[in-house]
């Protein structure tokens, strides 16, 4: 077991109040309004600005594993919010139903709720995406490579992040409410909770499986990792 000291301020000042209110406080109240920055530099320097350069350092370091744990400052400008992905899924499922309907012995999609998922990954997108560029090659307007938010690659990135993300939250909620359909149980209006500790332990299961299913295909992606060509195979 590891035990960690931490020391309040430099001359142990805010030491009853962490101790009253649990917590270790490590010169936050020198820091200002960090939301409006975009990235690791301006932040870096916002911090610079004000703080001890030991500590910003430090928080630097800690502050940079901990944006790139939860966005890409190649493809994302912004750290991505599952919850909000979810909420955008459920409203599009409030408003026009299942993906799918049946008739006739055929499945027939649900055009509006493909044309408001379509759009909503564009504008998600659009808040998002970060733009990747590369103009080393060439820097002439028409030869530079560039994935906005309406490139294809970008699209179906956020639809896939935005579908895990559902699904996620999806699978937490049921676990947590023992979702169950069984008739006996009460049911309430969000994601029909039953308090089934049946019901929780089979989704759980699901979420397990999800993770695991998630975790074996980033180990798929890992290994067939693509070999890029050198210069000297240009002609």
């Amino acid at each position: 077991m590891a035990f960690w000291l931490v020391g309040a301020g430099s001359h142990r000042e805010p030491e009853q109040g962490a101790l009253e209110h649990d917590v270790a406080t490590i010169g936050w109240n020198e820091i200002p309004d960090i939301s409006k920055t975009n990235n690791k530099d301006e932040l870096k320097e916002l911090l610079i600005s004000c703080c001890d350069v030991i500590f910003t350092a430090i928080y630097i370091n800690t502050y940079a594993i901990n944006i790139d744990s939860l966005s890409n400052q190649r493809w994302f400008k912004k750290q991505l919010d599952r919850d909000a992905f979810y909420s955008s899924i459920e409203e599009i499922f409030a408003a026009f139903g299942s993906p799918y309907g049946a008739a006739d012995n055929k499945i027939i999609p649900n055009g509006f709720f493909w044309s408001s998922l379509g759009i909503n990954v564009v504008l998600r997108s659009r808040e998002y995406s970060d733009e990747p560029t590369q103009d080393q090659c060439s820097s002439k307007e028409e030869e530079i490579t560039r994935y906005s938010y309406l490139h294809t690659e970008t699209e179906m990135l956020m639809l896939g992040l935005m579908v895990l993300s559902w699904l996620k939250v999806n699978l937490t909620k049921k676990t947590e409410n023992g979702h169950c359909h069984n008739s006996i149980h009460g049911t309430t209006e969000i994601n029909k909770p039953a308090g089934c500790p049946i019901g929780s332990n089979f989704h759980r299961e699901l979420y397990n499986d999800y993770t695991s299913i998630l975790e074996e295909f980033v180990d798929n992606l890992k290994a067939g990792t693509p070999t890029q060509i050198s210069s000297s195979s240009q002609k």
